[in-house]
């Protein structure tokens, strides 16, 4: 019996010893071929060198992972770089395939740089390499009831320390912006979205931008955002947004934003597809000037360019404060929330316009009417004078 005893342990340990050296055998092969195998589909699929620095599987933890990857850009744009990250994680569910189901238990990027460029024919690269990408990948595996998997759910996704940049040439006038120390996730995600008692998906999302002033964004939601009908609430704070690098987002406006700042809080609220958003802002040392192709456009917000312009140089630094609400039913085909916000954004504006204009109109009229006399503003013919002059008798 005993023999017996130590005949299984043997064989046990066997199969363990065994079993270690197998996955260990195949965590080795794997970091060996995967970063070439790597290289040269990436590199096939959107045309440009990529390089991926190390990369491996681990199959006891259902993990797959790579190390300083970089994908280079288009050999006609500005940037050198398209993306790359310090370091990606993907530990996915074994067991969900059973069910035809791809989850992924979390995804997590690491010091991620992104540049999207816009060419000079209004075309970014994004969209270049989308186009290479459907043209040259043909996924073995789709979505849905007639193929292998009917669905796919991210658990976790995150972005920790990244960067964004975006340039677009496609003007005279060179628009960039560029984020960093940016910081994003959501969790709970599902395709198709879930009908039935749908998981409640949240999402952050946190950047500094470029700037004299520093400035920073801050986004926090949580809620049903895609199945049936829509419950959710977001909340929005953005500080110290330059409005310089905003005027590519205007091309209508007929002023340029020289110089100024922004602060921007909004709630979005949601329940049963009945959506209300809040906003409160204001604008901080505003300079405006003429934008050359719209000189023949008099009026913005409905009052004279040149009195706008002039309305904020004489606000010496105090802040434009305004506020708006808009509000709807996103399940109404005729929505068009875009439309709203630029009606009520303006009507906004066209308010403290008028508000500040009488105020400081009649802060100007008080200020003539009780102006005091300067002393080089007195009168050439003293009272001593004036005496002698009419009655002829003479003062000592």
């Amino acid at each position: 019996m005993e023999t017996q005893t130590k005949k299984t342990y043997r064989v046990i340990i066997i199969f363990v010893i065994c079993f270690v050296v197998l996955f260990a055998s195949a965590d080795i092969a794997a970091r060996i071929w995967v970063p070439k195998l790597l290289e040269g589909k990436i590199t096939l699929l959107l045309g440009v060198p990529a390089h991926v620095e190390k990369a491996g599987i681990n199959f006891l933890n259902a993990s797959f992972w790579m190390q300083d990857f970089k994908i280079e850009n288009l050999s006609d744009l500005e940037e050198r770089e398209f993306l790359s990250f310090k370091r990606m994680s993907m530990n996915f569910s074994f067991t969900s395939l059973l069910a035809r189901q791809l989850i992924f238990e979390k995804i997590q990027f690491r010091e991620l740089v992104l540049h999207i460029e816009k060419d000079a024919n209004g075309i970014t690269n994004w969209e270049r390499f989308h186009r290479n990408l459907k043209e040259r990948f043909k996924p073995r595996f789709r979505l849905g009831a007639a193929h292998f998997f009917t669905g796919y759910e991210i658990h976790q996704f995150s972005i920790k320390n990244g960067t964004f940049r975006y340039a677009d040439y496609s003007t005279q006038e060179e628009r960039a912006w560029s984020f960093h120390h940016l910081d994003f996730s959501f969790s709970n995600f599902a395709y198709p979205p879930q009908i039935i008692d749908p998981v409640p998906t949240s999402a952050f999302f946190s950047a500094k931008t470029d700037g004299v002033r520093e400035g920073s964004i801050l986004i926090l939601g949580s809620g049903n955002f895609f199945a049936g009908k829509k419950n959710f609430r977001v909340r929005s704070d953005f500080k110290n947004i330059m409005l310089r690098g905003m005027n590519g987002l205007f091309p209508e406006f007929p002023l340029v934003m020289a110089d100024g700042y922004l602060d921007l809080k909004s709630v979005l609220e949601c329940y049963d597809d009945s959506l209300k958003i809040a906003n409160d802002a204001s604008v901080l040392d505003l300079k405006l000037s003429e934008k050359s192709n719209k000189s023949k456009v008099k009026t913005v917000f409905g009052f004279q360019k040149k009195d706008v312009m002039e309305l904020f140089q004489n606000m010496a630094g105090r802040p434009f404060n305004f506020s708006f609400e808009v509000s709807g039913d996103i399940g109404d085909p005729k929505f068009n929330l875009e439309q709203l916000i630029k009606n009520k954004f303006s009507s906004a504006i066209e308010e403290q316009i008028e508000r500040l204009s009488e105020k400081y109109s009649e802060k100007s009229l008080r200020i003539v009417m009780n102006k005091p006399v300067r002393s080089s503003e007195k009168p050439s013919t003293s009272l001593k004078q004036a005496f002698e002059q009419w009655t002829g008798i003479k003062v000592s």
